[in-house]
């Protein structure tokens, strides 16, 4: 982690070279519990010390809670050490790459109008299609794979 230079960013072409190197180890089935109330869904994961996680692509802006832990996060837009509890907002279009450096418990906050509650359908509302073209593309830096 010390050779991580954290001024930059990571390009899309990054993050999805960075995809593609972590499915070459051991996937992780981590503990999902799903809370609804009127015209929210929340979403809660327990990840691991040691985990390193890419997320998926989310289609709509959303709030991010660290109930508790501490991770390295890296988007497009930097890279920054988190410690919960906090909570901040991803825009539609980000992509994660984290580094869990303790056992973390970590919470995504979404509208839902029609209190939906099937994982399929709720995916299909708030994840973006891998096929579908990429935001950001015109941001440019170097490939933090070889430090994650």
């Amino acid at each position: 982690m010390s050779q991580l230079n954290k001024y930059l960013s990571p390009t899309v072409s990054d993050i999805n070279r960075a995809v593609k190197y972590l499915r070459t180890f051991p996937q992780i089935e981590f503990q999902v519990k799903h809370y609804f109330s009127p015209g929210i869904y929340q979403r809660e994961i327990f990840m691991p010390a040691g985990s390193r996680v890419i997320g998926k692509v989310h289609a709509t802006r959303h709030l991010n809670t660290i109930v508790k832990g501490r991770v390295t996060l890296w988007t497009v837009y930097g890279c920054k050490e988190l410690e919960g509890p906090c909570t901040f907002e991803s825009m539609a279009g980000e992509q994660k790459c984290l580094l869990m450096h303790t056992d973390t418990i970590w919470m995504t906050t979404h509208p839902n109008p029609n209190n939906e509650t099937s994982q399929e359908i709720l995916e299909n509302m708030f994840i973006r299609p891998q096929e579908q073209e990429q935001l950001f593309p015109e941001l440019d830096s170097q490939l933090l794979l070889g430090e994650i």
